[in-house]
């Protein structure tokens, strides 16, 4: 958790969720929910990154614009015209992905982040089968046969 970009609270929230929802008890079992949820939380972060990157991306048009008409030697009208409106706006929508560089290490990043999730769930969902089914053999080991309790030995 990134305290000053991110909310706590919603880090709580989400690792309650987490541990709800597939109703894990104990040190060992939380301990993989938590697992489970900074992992999505980590992918949250990196669609939140992408954004602002798009985003902070876009807000340099204007400035870009303007540099690339002084670069032309074009002279800066004092007020918006329709070619600029055009010309910013194309300048927008070549501009809703990131670069290729950030794009990449977005993708990467990611995917990395989905394939150990899906690990973590899968192998979390097996221990906390398996550990269902060791407290059940217990229990039947226990009481033994026909209901009767088992003796020393």
């Amino acid at each position: 958790m990134l305290p000053l970009v991110e909310d706590e609270n919603e880090w709580h929230r989400l690792r309650q969720d987490v541990l709800a929802w597939f109703g894990l008890e104990g040190e060992f079992q939380e301990s993989l929910g938590e697992r489970v949820a900074m992992l999505i939380w980590r992918l949250k972060r990196a669609a939140r990154m992408e954004t602002e990157a798009i985003r902070h991306y876009q807000e340099d048009v204007p400035a870009d614009w303007r540099t690339s008409m002084q670069m032309a030697g074009v002279p800066i009208p004092d007020r918006k015209t329709r070619e600029r409106v055009e010309e910013e706006y194309r300048m927008l929508m070549a501009r809703l992905l990131p670069g290729e560089e950030l794009m990449d290490k977005v993708l990467r990043y990611e995917s990395r982040l989905h394939r150990y999730l899906l690990q973590m769930l899968y192998s979390g969902v097996e221990v906390v089968e398996d550990g269902g089914r060791r407290e059940e053999d217990s229990a039947a080991t226990a009481v033994g046969p026909g209901g009767a309790g088992r003796t020393g030995g």
